[in-house]
């Protein structure tokens, strides 16, 4: 994840980081089927600006479009190796 700048402040040092609970914090779409050669857990990276502390989330994307693909779609990326 990297940003130019603060969404909040328009700073442009941000940290980058993870943010913790009793492990990492993942996003799980309501979408994703339950059974699958992958998790369902979709990774979470964070930046926190150096000047005024807005936290910033970023998804992995990719990963989500691979959750939501059809069926077919998934078989053919399995077969793959994706």
């Amino acid at each position: 994840m990297s940003s130019a700048e603060c969404p909040n402040c328009g700073c442009d040092s941000l940290a980058p980081g993870t943010l913790h609970s009793s492990g990492l914090i993942k996003f799980r779409p309501t979408t994703a089927r339950f059974l699958s050669f992958r998790t369902a857990d979709v990774s979470v990276a964070t930046q926190m600006c150096r000047s005024c502390g807005t936290i910033t989330m970023r998804g992995d994307s990719d990963k989500l479009r691979l959750l939501e693909a059809p069926k077919q779609e998934k078989t053919a990326h399995a077969e793959a190796g994706v």
